[in-house]
Formats: structure tokens, C-alpha cells, sequence
């Protein structure tokens, strides 16, 4: 029994000296064994390693297989770049997760190759994913329903096609870490659609329920009556989710094609008004034709009730009314003068006529009012009311802002306060531009010469056109 003993506490010493021996041997180097990327570091420090690595070429081609698509790449074009730094690192950690150098050996001598390791730039795999999906992608199409020859008709969903970025990028390190040109064959991921064909069944049934709906509108004895035709037309189907958050196809009505078949309806049971028109020739008014008015039918609410029925899905006859529409008047104003005298004011022009037996007997300029200074002179088919000789105007009459007390040599009233007469004490020229700020204070400023002559010549009664 001592000598047993004895040997095995010489296996263990042996055993406890050579693995301190060992650990001694292979401090700040790798294990024998060690291999990156095929290339052997064994017994090299870190830094001798490094070295030893980047004299070998960083530029590896990928061949990528995806579908019936191939792509050659290198692993440039793809945003790989090696990290020496950390393919040295992961080197240098084989054969030192163990305790005991020696099984950290047999470690080293079984799996001792790693491979490098690189670091990929996400906006050029990005730009690669793009020109992939571009190729061979396709987003997933969804079930729909669209009306068919006055029916509703299922479309069926379609999935698509799409890449797992981070499926791609997994892949691509591994290739690369190889440290060699590599072919890599890539699966399409098939994306389904969010809306299946199943999922239309609802809105089918739906659909055909309404479509086959008794709906009628009437007015007075007439009766309008959408084909099931025409209300297929007015349907449209959204999608909603369900009280499960499952995505569904739903029917509803488009209110705007629903509006416009009462547009139709409103069209032929409107009544447009006729208009009353009048003619006021001279200041007299004669009516020459009577006002009626008009109807023009409910659409809103016409609408709204056959909305109703529809979405509820019950058969509906919608009485139709209609609302008054008024007739307006139209005016026709006619001044004509066929009187054998009678004396024309023209403001634009500043300038008199007058008018005997159809011919010009005598022309003047004139002053009017003060348009800009808010005193114009008023407009219209008047008559001379009144004549006197040596008269004093007193504006204030007819209120503060007209402050004048003046002495005319003639004085012909027309309309109101607004008359003819001379102005020639307190005005040297007539008929410019001048009257629209510096005018009177509305009547008709005379030449003396001109206010004599109309005095002698004019009547009372002497029509007075004054227009612009």
C-alpha cells in the first residue's frame, strides 16, 4: 500500500509539474493548434499574430444564391470590414476556458480554428437588402372585394416575398469568417397577407343582402327605383379590425355615389322659379311678367333615410318632399326721353345739354357735387319742381354738415335740395375734374350765362335727366 501511494503521489507531482511548465511555456502566447481562418498562430504572441494577419488579403467575393437570383459581391460592396483586433482575441482565448493547460491543449489540437471576425456596416448591407428586395420582393397583396358586373366578387390575397435582415447579416459573418470566397444560398422569407380570402366571407354575404334590397323613393305619384345594379355601384368595402384585433373586410355605402343617384331624381322633380320681371322706364315701374316659384327637392334628407335603410339592411319606401324655392325679380331700367324738351346732366363729363324738339340746342359745362368729400349729386329721370330769382340757399336745412348760406341769380330745384343755379360769385371755371373734391355741396353749379338761359327757356315740369 505505500508503494501505491508512493506512485500516485508521483503521477500527481508530475502531473501538477508539467501543467506549471506548460502554463509557463504558453503565457501571452496561443496553444498549439490554434488556427485563424486556417492560418496558424500557434505559439505567437498577440501582437506577432496581428501582424501575420493583416499580410493576408481583406477581400473575399460572396457568390449569394437567393431564388433564381445570384449575386456576385465582395465583402466591400457588402459593408464588412475584419476586426483583426478581435479575431486575434478570440484566437488567443482557445485552450484558456480550462484550468489545466494541458486539457486547455487537447482542446487547441481538436478545435483550434477560428474564424475571423468582422463587423458589418448597416447601411451598406441596407442599400444591398434594397437592391435585393427590388429583384426578387414583393409585398403581400390582401383579399379584397370588388363589385363585378352588379356583383360582389372575392379577390383572392397574395403573400410576399421578403429577406430577415438579421438572418442575412448572420449568415454573411459566417461566411466571411471562413476568410475565403464562399457561395452562400439564401432562403426568401414568404410574408403573409393581413387580409385572407376567408376574411372577405362577411362582406360577401353582406353585400348581396343589400344589393337585393326593395328600396323605392316616391313622390306624388311617381316612383324611383334603384336597380340592384346601381346599388351595387354605390358599395365599398374598408377594412376594420374585429373586437379580436383580426383584420375584416366590411361593407358600407359610399354616401357621394348614393348622393349622386338622388342628384338624378332631384334633376327631373325640380321645378326651376320664373323670375319676375319688371321694367321701371322713366321712374314708372310696369310689371311685365308675374313671379312663380320654384321647388327643389330634400336631397339631404332623401339621403339620410335611404343611408339608413341600407346600412340596416331593411326594405324601405323613402317618401320625397320638396321645399319652396322663391322666384327673385329681375329689373329692367330704362330711361328714354321722348319728350320734346328736356335737359341732360352728364357727371363723368361734367356737361349740360339741352334738348328741344330732338336737337341740342345748347351744351355748358357744369360743377356737381363733391363726390370724394361724400357730397355727390344724385342720379335719376327728375323734373324741375320749382323757379326763383334772387334767392339766399341755406344748407343748413338740411343738416349740420352742409354749413352754406350763398346768394344765387337763379335758382332751380329738382329733387329735395339738389337743384341748378349760378355760381359765379364764388366759382371762376367750370366743368373739370376738379368737382370731385372741390364741388358742390350736391347741386348743379351754373355759368351765369347758362343759368339765365335755362331760367328763361325751362318750365316748370322740365324734365331733368342726370346719370353718369
Amino acid at each position: 500500500m505505500r508503494k501505491i501511494g508512493l506512485a500516485v503521489f508521483g503521477v500527481i507531482l508530475g502531473f501538477t509539474i508539467l501543467n506549471l511548465a506548460l502554463s509557463a511555456m504558453l503565457t501571452g502566447v496561443m496553444f498549439p493548434g490554434v488556427r485563424v481562418a486556417g492560418h496558424s498562430v500557434a505559439y505567437k504572441s498577440r501582437l506577432q499574430a496581428t501582424e501575420q494577419l493583416r499580410t493576408y488579403d481583406d477581400q473575399h467575393t460572396l457568390m449569394i444564391q437567393l431564388a433564381d437570383k445570384r449575386y456576385t459581391m465582395k465583402s466591400s460592396e457588402l459593408g464588412a470590414s475584419r476586426d483583426t483586433a478581435a479575431s486575434v482575441e478570440a484566437a488567443y482565448s482557445i485552450g484558456r476556458r480550462s484550468a489545466l493547460p494541458v486539457l486547455g491543449i487537447v482542446s487547441s489540437l481538436l478545435d483550434g480554428d477560428s474564424g475571423y471576425a468582422y463587423q458589418l456596416d448597416s447601411a451598406q448591407l441596407n442599400k444591398f437588402v434594397r437592391k435585393v428586395l427590388a429583384d426578387v420582393g414583393r409585398p403581400p397583396v390582401n383579399a379584397k372585394v370588388e363589385v363585378v358586373e352588379g356583383q360582389p366578387v372575392a379577390i383572392a390575397d397574395k403573400d410576399g416575398v421578403s429577406i430577415d435582415q438579421a438572418q442575412l447579416g448572420r449568415t454573411l459573418q459566417l461566411a466571411l469568417a471562413e476568410g475565403q470566397d464562399k457561395s452562400v444560398a439564401l432562403t426568401p422569407t414568404a410574408m403573409k397577407a393581413e387580409v385572407r380570402l376567408v376574411d372577405t366571407e362577411g362582406a360577401i354575404t353582406q353585400a348581396k343582402k343589400i344589393i337585393a334590397l326593395d328600396l323605392s323613393m316616391t313622390y306624388n305619384d311617381r316612383t324611383f327605383k334603384p336597380t340592384g345594379s346601381e346599388i351595387a355601384q354605390w358599395l365599398v368595402f374598408p377594412v376594420r379590425p374585429n373586437d379580436k384585433g383580426v383584420n375584416m373586410v366590411e361593407v358600407d355605402i359610399d354616401e357621394a355615389k348614393l348622393r349622386g343617384y338622388v342628384q338624378s331624381i332631384a334633376n327631373d322633380v325640380n321645378v326651376a322659379p320664373t323670375n319676375k320681371k319688371v321694367t321701371i322706364k322713366n321712374g314708372v315701374t310696369t310689371v311685365d311678367r308675374e313671379g312663380i316659384d320654384g321647388l327643389a327637392l330634400n336631397q339631404e334628407e332623401a339621403v339620410s333615410r335611404s343611408l339608413k335603410a341600407l346600412r340596416s339592411q331593411q326594405p324601405t319606401r323613402v317618401e320625397l318632399s320638396t321645399s319652396p324655392v322663391a322666384f327673385k325679380t329681375e329689373y329692367n331700367r330704362v330711361t328714354t326721353l321722348d319728350v320734346g324738351r328736356y335737359i341732360e346732366i352728364n357727371l363723368s363729363s361734367q356737361q349740360l345739354w339741352v334738348y328741344q324738339d330732338g336737337q341740342v340746342i345748347y351744351t355748358s359745362p357744369v360743377t356737381s357735387g363733391a363726390t370724394g368729400m361724400g357730397f355727390p349729386t344724385v342720379t335719376g329721370l327728375f323734373s324741375i319742381y320749382a323757379k326763383a330769382t334772387n334767392t339766399w340757399l341755406d344748407g343748413r336745412a338740411y343738416g349740420e354738415q352742409y354749413n352754406y348760406r350763398v346768394l344765387v341769380d337763379y335758382w332751380m330745384p329738382f329733387y329735395g335740395g339738389f337743384g341748378m343755379h349760378d355760381a359765379w360769385r364764388w366759382r371762376s371755371t367750370f366743368g373739370g375734374p376738379d368737382y370731385y373734391y372741390n364741388g358742390s355741396h350736391g347741386c348743379v353749379n351754373l355759368p351765369l350765362a347758362t343759368a339765365a338761359f335755362i331760367y328763361s327757356w325751362a318750365e316748370i315740369g322740365t324734365p331733368v335727366w342726370v346719370h353718369i
